[in-house]
C-alpha cells in the first residue's frame, strides 16, 4: 500500500462543491463533486482497496482551483507492484478528457505514509478576480438597471471566471483597506455563521494572513477581445495557513464595499476589532459569488513530503503493508525478542533461597 500526493486544478463551475458530503457511489455520473471525480478516476487503475482521497482544501460550489491537493492510498492490483506516479497522472486526464470533466491532475508524486495534505500543509493561497466596468461607456442608456447596463460587457471566457463590480470604484481605497487584513486577527465577523445542526467542533477563528493585497489583474486572451478595452480587472490575494468559511468571499465584499464607497476603513477595523455574526450585520456588506474566487497553491515543506531511504525497497517486500506498519512490526518484533530474552535471564524469584 502507498500513498500518494495529487496536484490537481479543477473549473468548479459544474461541480457542487470539492468535498463528498455523504458516503455515496462514486461510479455514479450524477455526482458531481470534485472528490467523487478523483475517485472515479483512481478507480480506472484497478486497485486491490477502494479509493478514498483526502483534500486540502474544500471548496463551495462554482469556486475553481489553479492547485490544490489530494491524498490517497493505492494497493496495486499485481503482487509487489506499485503504481507509479506519471502512469497516475496520465491514467486520470484520459477518463477525464474522455468524460467532458473540468479536472486536470497536474502532477502526482509518493509520499509518506503518515503524510496528510490537509495537517501538513503550511500555507494555502485564493486569488479573487473582479472587473470593473470602466465610467460613462453607455451614456445612452441612462434607464437601464446597472446589472443590465453592464452585463453585456463582460467577455464570454470571463462569465463564470470572475466578478463585474459597478463602477465608481475607488481602486486605491479598496488596495489600502485589503492590508488592514494582514497579521493575526479573530475573523468570526467574515466567516459564515455556524448552523444549528453542525456537529463538528467549531474550528479557532484566529488565523494569521501573510498577505492580503489587491494588484491589477489581466483579463483572459485580453488581446484578441474587444470587450477588455471596457474593463479593468483587479486580482485580490490571501495567503495564510488556513481559511474559514465564505472568508475570503467576505473579505473581497467587504473590500468591495470600500471601492464603491459604501464602507471605510474604520468599518473594517471595527469587524476585526469586535469578532461577531453581529459585527458582520452591522455593516452588512454581503459576500462576492463564488465564480470569482480561485485557490491558486497549497504549500508543504519539502521535508514533510521526503521518503526514508530504505522506503521502495521495503514495499518490495512487504506489498501488502504500508512502509510506516511494516516498520512498526520490525521494531515490535524486535523488542519482544529482548523481552523474552530479558526474562530467560531474569532469574525465577521461586528459586531464590
Amino acid at each position: 500500500m502507498v500513498r500518494y500526493l495529487l496536484f490537481f486544478s479543477y473549473i468548479g463551475t459544474k461541480f457542487n462543491g470539492a468535498q463528498a458530503q455523504a458516503a455515496i457511489d462514486v461510479r455514479n455520473p450524477r455526482v458531481r463533486t470534485v472528490q467523487c471525480a478523483l475517485e472515479a478516476g483512481l478507480l480506472t487503475l484497478k486497485p486491490k482497496n477502494e479509493p478514498r482521497t483526502s483534500l486540502s482544501s474544500r471548496t463551495d460550489s462554482g469556486v475553481h482551483a489553479f492547485e490544490s491537493t489530494a491524498h490517497v492510498d493505492l494497493h496495486h492490483f499485481e503482487h509487489g507492484k506499485f503504481y507509479k506516479p506519471d502512469v497516475i497522472t496520465f491514467a486520470m486526464n484520459v477518463y477525464f478528457a474522455d468524460r467532458d470533466c473540468d479536472v486536470r491532475i497536474l502532477r502526482t508524486r509518493i509520499v509518506p505514509d503518515e503524510f496528510n495534505c490537509r495537517h501538513n500543509a503550511t500555507s494555502r493561497t485564493y486569488v479573487y478576480r473582479i472587473a470593473v466596468p470602466k465610467r460613462d461607456i453607455l451614456p445612452g442608456l441612462p434607464d437601464m438597471s446597472l446589472r443590465s447596463k453592464y452585463i453585456s460587457l463582460l467577455p464570454l471566457l470571463e462569465m463564470n471566471s470572475c466578478n463585474l463590480v459597478y463602477p465608481p470604484f475607488d481602486a486605491e481605497a479598496a488596495g489600502k483597506a485589503a492590508r488592514l487584513f494582514r497579521g493575526t486577527h479573530n475573523f468570526t465577523s467574515f466567516m459564515m455563521k455556524r448552523s444549528s445542526r453542525d456537529r463538528n467542533p467549531p474550528r479557532n477563528p484566529v488565523r494569521n494572513m501573510e498577505v492580503a493585497e489587491m494588484t491589477p489583474g489581466r483579463g483572459i486572451l485580453v488581446e484578441h477581445d474587444q470587450f477588455h478595452d471596457h474593463l479593468e480587472y483587479w486580482d485580490f490575494t490571501f495567503r495564510s495557513s488556513g481559511f474559514l468559511h465564505r472568508q475570503v468571499r467576505r473579505m473581497v465584499g467587504a473590500l468591495c464595499a470600500v471601492g464603491s464607497g459604501r464602507l471605510t476603513e474604520e468599518n473594517i477595523t471595527y469587524m476585526l476589532d469586535n469578532p461577531s455574526h453581529l459585527s458582520w450585520m452591522k455593516f452588512n456588506p454581503g459576500h462576492t459569488p463564488p465564480q470569482g474566487l480561485f485557490l491558486k497553491k497549497v504549500t508543504y515543506n519539502e521535508k514533510d513530503m521526503t521518503l526514508p531511504a530504505d522506503y521502495f525497497e521495503v514495499i518490495a517486500k512487504y506489498p501488502h503493508a504500508t512502509y510506516l506498519n511494516q516498520k512498526r512490526n520490525v521494531f515490535t518484533g524486535f523488542f519482544e525478542v529482548l523481552r523474552q530474552r530479558a526474562k530467560q535471564l531474569s532469574p525465577d524469584p521461586a528459586s531464590q533461597p
